[in-house]
């Protein structure tokens, strides 16, 4: 119960030589979260014009999340064995591969695959990139998550207009199918940039700053023997998750509702405008990591992030207009930009170097587990379309999940606090 899972950090090395190049990283991921948020804001509308059933959306991102479940943990492994550079350029070559398979195989029978093919390249490029960012110096470790969240809210900011220019540009009234074309090899042509740029220019020349490690599954296992650990990711992961999936899956439903109407089928009436807001506070959420990322924060400041995304996906639910759901949503997606490194990089932080891919890889599976329950549950007691169907109730659920978690992270650490006093208080006892 008492072990530390901290290490001393890591001497400074005498070069940049093997360290990532943080301008090409953060120049990938701009382009890479304009692609993600290409798909985000298109497919709702795409699979309205196509006339799929109104709970296709909710299924496809269920497929996604069970292909991130497996994802994230073989690409954890992945990570130890072959590098995170490879892990993420590959995966952005698979992301590509979603486009083209929007593109030219438009029937209902391909959601699964289309959204499993989504799960499995998200994980491998979340993993892959965390992970990358974490082998820079320690002396700018905070500053290269920061920089990674901010071009994550600045290139999800730029997404959801260019989406909708894009699709304008290729029709004249109501979008079409063929409409959407255009947005799709756009997102194409992003990915397989990104990944030529990852693979060719990403670090400094020379070798990686540490070996990676040849017993993977043992590293995994390793994780499972550290109470500290377990007691950050199972609140913050395991119960994180499915607030995460409120806005993700059902945020199209709830801006389609009577009360709010930003969405009318095929037709964006403020769909984007909604996306583009909450963008804009995922940047300023970038910035604010600044100030906690590298600083080995304290479970206290975990303890009030998830507990404010969850009372933001209950507002949400609350909202009774436009307005309000703008003001919830543009609070939960800056939230969000901590909440995604609370589960990466605040995780990572807390643990022996060898074991930050594999660390943020079990963090992002129990997310994701959690998560395809969540959407499992919920899609088959009260699918899109039902008339027991609420946009309002997802939200209900998860905050209430989100709740209980903050709490359970509260309880747990301060019991593993008791039993194992902070190091400045135990060497002050041996003094």
């Amino acid at each position: 119960m008492g072990e530390d899972l901290s290490s001393p950090e890591d001497p400074p090395p005498e070069s940049l030589a093997g360290t990532p190049r943080i301008a090409v990283v953060f120049g990938v991921s701009l382009f890479n979260y304009i692609s993600h948020t290409l798909i985000r804001y298109s497919t709702p509308l795409y699979f309205n014009a196509l006339g799929y059933p109104e709970n296709t959306y909710a299924n496809f991102v269920f497929y996604w999340l069970t292909a991130f479940i497996a994802g994230s943990s073989f690409s954890g492994l992945l990570t130890s064995r072959y590098g995170e550079r490879r892990v993420w350029s590959g995966s952005l070559l698979l992301f590509a591969g979603l486009g083209l398979l929007l593109i030219h195989i438009p029937g209902h029978w391909m959601i699964p695959f289309s959204g499993l093919l989504y799960g499995l390249s998200a994980a491998g490029q979340w993993v892959g990139v965390m992970a990358f960012v974490q082998t820079v110096t320690p002396s700018k470790r905070g500053r290269a998550n920061s920089f990674l969240m901010i071009a994550l809210g600045a290139g999800s900011f730029i997404g959801a207009p260019l989406g909708r220019l894009l699709i304008g540009m290729s029709s004249g009234g109501a979008p079409t199918p063929e409409n959407f074309a255009l947005l799709f090899w756009s997102h194409v042509l992003i990915c397989v940039l990104g990944a030529v740029l990852v693979s060719a220019v990403s670090r400094h020349p020379g070798p990686a700053p540490h070996q990676v490690s040849e017993s993977s599954w043992r590293t995994n296992v390793a994780l499972l023997k550290m109470p500290r650990y377990l007691a950050i990711v199972i609140p913050l992961s395991l119960m994180g998750g499915p607030v995460f999936q409120t806005v993700n899956i059902y945020l199209p439903y709830r801006a389609g509702a009577p009360e709010i109407g930003l969405m009318a089928g095929a037709v964006d009436q403020g769909w984007a405008a909604l996306l583009t807001a909450g963008y804009g506070f995922q940047f300023l959420g970038g910035l604010a990591i600044l100030l906690i990322a590298g600083r080995k924060a304290g479970a206290g400041m975990a303890t009030g992030v998830l507990a404010a995304f969850a009372v933001c996906s209950l507002g949400i639910g609350f909202s009774p207009n436009a307005y309000a759901l703008f003001v919830f949503v543009a609070l939960f997606e800056f939230v969000r930009q901590l909440m995604r490194w609370s589960q990466t990089g605040y995780v990572s932080e807390h643990m022996p170097i060898h074991l930050r891919g594999p660390a943020i890889g079990f963090s992002t599976t129990l997310s994701g587990l959690s998560s395809t329950l969540f959407a499992y549950v919920i899609k088959e007691v009260f699918p899109p379309g039902a008339p027991n169907f609420s946009s309002s109730l997802p939200f209900f659920i998860g905050g209430s999940i989100g709740v209980l978690g903050a709490l359970l992270l509260l309880i747990s650490n301060k019991a593993l606090l008791k039993a194992s006093p902070p190091r400045e208080q135990q060497r002050s006892d041996t003094t």
